[in-house]
């Protein structure tokens, strides 16, 4: 009974998260429809009003930001001064090309799941390129590299491979079931199918990358990259490529995401412990 409870302790950070990005929306409509002319949306520009294009990537930066100040809290006072003996890691500015030559591989192997999924879900894929296309992802401006690059992986990295992936394991599952786990809580958290689906085995990769390098600065950068890759980069190819192009990248992709995964295996040394 005990260990079950501390199975679901470790889903708290999760359920934190999703309570941030419930209230803050919600909130902030709230106050529009409260105080239309307020000193709060006057300052916020353009991208305040609902209308505008930027609305959503402003709503995205300012839930993200409002979340990243707990899970940070908790992270730095909770587990990083606490397994300071265990906190270096070997990821560093000569060890960032794998990870980023795995995240532009990975980005482009997806492809080969979104065709499965094209058979057997065909209709939640579709609702997913509609929600991709209203999310204001592909509205490119600095709200949106705030919002896409550089918070969520802060965010999401310091929640599931920091926090829920060491509380896991600190319940007594096994690194492998504690990744397992984490990957799970990480594919619910986007809460929906096509997304949970991909995010499910992307966690488990970045919780791979995590115990290589034991860094959680490792996760945060293949996040980073393979979050514009999936964004900017497969919108330009998707203007400009044809079908045979489309599936050649695939194969690259494929191929570039075994190469990057042999060589961060030969080239790190994973430390023992449950610190990741």
């Amino acid at each position: 009974m005990k260990k079950i409870s501390k199975y679901l302790y470790s889903c708290l950070p999760l359920l934190m998260v999703l309570a941030v990005f419930f209230l803050v929306p919600n909130l902030f409509a709230l106050m529009q429809i409260l105080f239309p002319g307020a000193f709060l949306f006057r300052l916020l520009g353009p991208a305040g009003n609902p209308n505008s294009p930027d609305y959503l990537n402003l709503i995205s930066t300012i839930m993200y930001a409002c979340a990243l100040i707990p899970v940070t809290c908790w992270y730095f006072f909770g587990i990083y001064q606490k397994h300071s003996s265990r906190r270096r890691g070997s990821f560093g500015p000569s060890t960032v090309g794998p990870v980023v030559f795995l995240a532009l591989g990975v980005s482009h192997s997806l492809t080969l799941l979104f065709m499965i999924m094209s058979i057997f879900i065909p209709d939640a894929l579709n609702s997913y390129n509609n929600l991709i296309e209203d999310s204001g992802m592909l509205n490119y401006s600095v709200l949106w590299f705030i919002s896409t690059i550089i918070l969520p992986p802060l965010v999401e990295e310091l929640t599931f491979r920091g926090i829920t992936m060491h509380l896991f394991q600190k319940a007594g599952a096994p690194f492998w079931i504690a990744n397992i786990l984490q990957a799970l809580l990480f594919g619910v958290f986007h809460m929906n199918l096509v997304q949970g689906i991909y995010a499910f085995f992307l966690g488990i990769l970045l919780g791979y990358l995590v115990k290589r390098y034991n860094s959680l600065i490792a996760s945060m950068t293949f996040h980073a990259f393979f979050n514009f890759f999936g964004t900017w980069l497969s919108d330009l190819e998707s203007r400009y490529f044809d079908d045979y192009l489309n599936f050649l990248a695939m194969i690259v992709g494929i191929i570039l995401t075994v190469y990057a995964l042999y060589r961060i295996k030969k080239t790190t040394r994973p430390r023992s412990g449950n610190w990741g």
